[in-house]
């Protein structure tokens, strides 16, 4: 299912309600083992877009959850990947550090956290339903995902972000474009 980016937060809930439902067989609502989440995101966890976002998920998922869930969060650093082996030590440090952890969903956020999971998955999460978001529909077309991997994909649309952006302040005579480190930024 592929939804544009501009209805992310609305969709982004029902996305992933509707994956954990489709996806994951919950079991029982007696069962006292929790469930277990692993999200990866972006290094920066302290943008207040990033906490709302954090906060709709653990709320949407806990609200249609049969047992109690427990969520790790790791950040992920894509420039840092293409640096000193990166991705192997990552990849060496989640084995190690959730070697007793089975989860039962993995929620990739962003294309870098995608693709690294998609590279690793067999290896580390080999039962584990995929979930991504913010990942763009012409990345989503060229990978192959797989099966029990779903998401939302769009479009980045900047004509359409400035368009609103001088709709809600008439008065800017400048626009500042600051990017980061990625391909497509």
């Amino acid at each position: 299912m592929r939804i544009a980016l501009d209805r992310l937060p609305r969709t982004s809930v029902v996305m992933i309600a509707i994956a954990l439902v489709a996806l994951v067989p919950w079991g029982d609502a007696s069962a006292t083992t929790p469930r277990r989440i692993l999200i990866l995101h972006r290094p920066n966890t302290l943008i207040p877009s990033d906490e709302i976002v954090a906060r709709i998920m653990r709320q949407t998922i806990s609200s249609i959850a049969l047992q109690s869930i427990d969520y790790d969060w790791e950040s992920f650093d894509p420039p840092s990947l293409r640096k000193f082996n990166y991705d192997s030590a990552f990849a060496d440090l989640l084995r190690k550090k959730y070697r007793d952890r089975k989860f039962e969903i993995v929620i990739a956020i962003q294309t870098p956290a995608l693709d690294f999971v998609l590279k690793h998955r067999t290896e580390l999460w080999p039962n584990a339903a995929v979930v991504f978001l913010g990942v763009p529909d012409d990345v989503i077309r060229q990978r192959y995902l797989g099966s029990r991997v779903t998401g939302i994909a769009g479009r980045i649309d900047f004509a359409g972000t400035l368009r609103l952006a001088f709709r809600l302040q008439p008065e800017a005579a400048r626009v500042v474009v600051v990017g980061g480190v990625t391909q497509r930024e």
